[in-house]
């Protein structure tokens, strides 16, 4: 079974489409997009392909009644490339919260349902997300440009245990959310809801490395992390060391005291310090290169193009020599 795109080609309902994370000998991925044709997460042996789990319910989490009064199924509809802490394996849902699953059973832990928002008594926040999503201990960083709806999301950071917007219960976030202190609604110039304000660029993908976050944005800039949540509040991010050149659009990876950026046709090998080109590479490239799709492994830095292209530069081969390390 399957529907038809717009140039009239038939496509699965349940596709992989959001990468597999390998790690520890297990393969996991989700299939399908929409929760009313059912969703599917799985986790493999990575060896045997042995399914270890499987969740066949997250597209059916609750029971919604309809403006005519029927009842249907209502869950996560994912969109976007996973990610994972060790414990936990994050769904994206395109402009949405995303969803978390528990890696060693399957069981989904919380999910940001489809035009939900969190409401205290003195704070409105609205249930925010993107299809890119980067992980660490504390917060996801969620946002990006959203090829299917073609829009961009700022991206904002989600509490990573709970799936609530960072900042929520914060008294400095009322007055954001057009509220005073007992919850009766104040008149704004701009109300802001939820974690909004904190903004990490929405062409490019945050990197999060040594306890900061490198934001690319027109130029880049490494931060502490904690202190440039804080900008959520007013707070100025003093610390950054912000380079003076531009960068081109692309994907990133941080690796020692070294940047590199994949763009269209090209590899570029920046000093992380002040940003700095010290090498590149031209590319011949059909595809533009995917958000997350640079890696490094076994001394090799591989790259994933949307044309479905993977390269693989090697530090023992001539691209060494052009200045890439």
């Amino acid at each position: 079974m399957g529907s038809r795109n717009a140039c009239g080609k038939g496509w699965s309902l349940w596709p992989i489409a959001g990468g597999v994370v390998v790690e520890d000998g297990k393969v996991q991925f989700y299939a399908g997009r929409c929760s009313h044709d059912r969703v599917f997460v799985w986790s493999l042996d990575a060896r045997t392909g042995a399914v270890l789990w499987q969740n066949d319910q997250a597209g059916r989490a609750v029971e919604v009644t309809g403006p005519a009064g029927g009842v249907s199924p209502h869950g996560v509809s994912p969109s976007g490339v996973l990610a994972a802490s060790r414990d936990i394996l994050y769904v994206p849902q395109g402009p949405f919260a995303p969803a978390a699953f528990a890696r060693d059973n399957g069981r989904i832990l919380w999910w940001g349902r489809r035009g939900d928002s969190a409401k205290r008594s003195n704070v409105e926040v609205q249930n925010l997300g993107g299809p890119n999503l980067v992980a660490t201990d504390e917060v996801l960083l969620v946002g990006g440009p959203d090829p299917s709806t073609g829009t961009s999301q700022a991206y904002v950071a989600v509490e990573a245990r709970t799936g609530r917007m960072w900042g929520a219960d914060d008294p400095r976030l009322f007055a954001k959310a057009g509220r005073d202190a007992t919850g009766a609604a104040v008149e704004v110039k701009q109300a802001r809801f939820g974690t909004k304000p904190i903004r990490f660029g929405q062409e490019f993908t945050p990197v999060v490395a040594d306890g900061g976050v490198f934001i690319p944005g027109y130029r880049g800039a490494f931060l502490d992390l904690k202190k440039y949540l804080e900008t959520q509040f007013g707070a100025t991010a003093t610390d950054a060391r912000r380079w003076t050149d531009p960068l081109p659009r692309g994907t990133l990876l941080v690796a020692g005291d070294k940047v590199l950026l994949a763009s269209p046709g090209r590899l570029i090998a920046l000093a992380r310090a002040d940003g700095r080109q010290i090498g590149q590479v031209d590319l011949a490239t059909k595809g533009a290169p995917m958000p997350d799709g640079l890696a490094a492994a076994e001394g090799g830095l591989f790259l994933v193009t949307a044309a479905g292209e993977v390269l693989c530069l090697s530090a023992s081969e001539p691209a060494a020599a052009r200045g890439v390390p």
